[in-house]
């Protein structure tokens, strides 16, 4: 569940607004692959898409502020990639997507990433948008529940890797969890090379 009233309702009339497409572009889309999303940026209490990715390279990461060394350590390398870059830094989007809404609030999220890097972008969103944005960009995750009385004690299984998005809204890669920061920082660098200049 969203913790912003403004953000369930805006999400409640971007339901109703796609439930009113046209029958033609609702079966368009279906056949085309899409990783449009909505999600709430926690900075903000906002509601933001896929929009915010466009026209950037994106370094997008799926995991949980309760991590206790996989996150935190794929952070680190995201925000020093991102140090790396240097002015080219302004063509890169990182991201980081909560795969456990129920304890990773807009307010924990938002002090969560201050720590590794202010331009990380944390998202948040109830369960079904996370499904849907963890599966279209081939990622995944599963809650491990433990037999105690405590409902919140528990840890996530998700994907360690980091994915690259291209300007366009395309998978690029995923760099695997251990790559050289190094060979990171080159090939981002080669993917924000390649975005066509305006015209």
């Amino acid at each position: 569940m969203m913790n912003a009233p403004i953000s369930r309702r805006h999400m409640l009339v971007a339901c109703a607004v796609l439930a009113a497409v046209p029958s033609a572009f609702a079966q368009e889309a279906t056949e085309q692959p899409s990783r449009r999303f909505m999600m709430e940026d926690a900075a903000t209490g906002n509601v933001v898409d896929d929009d915010i990715m466009l026209g950037k390279v994106s370094l997008l990461y799926f995991g949980y502020t309760h991590c206790p060394d996989i996150c935190p350590t794929s952070l680190v390398q995201m925000a020093d990639v991102m140090k790396a870059m240097g002015d080219d830094a302004k063509k890169v989007q990182p991201i980081f997507v909560t795969v456990d809404p129920a304890r990773d609030t807009s307010a924990v999220m938002r002090e969560y990433v201050k720590s590794f890097d202010a331009r990380i972008v944390a998202l948040r969103g109830p369960a079904p948008y996370t499904d849907a944005m963890v599966k279209a960009h081939k990622a995944q995750y599963e809650i491990q529940k433990p037999g105690g009385d405590d409902p919140l004690l528990y840890t996530v299984d998700h994907t360690a890797s980091i994915a690259m998005v291209g300007a366009n809204g395309a998978l690029l890669k995923r760099f695997p969890y251990g790559i050289a920061t190094a060979e990171m920082t080159a090939a981002v660098q080669a993917a924000v090379k390649a975005i066509p200049a305006a015209p």
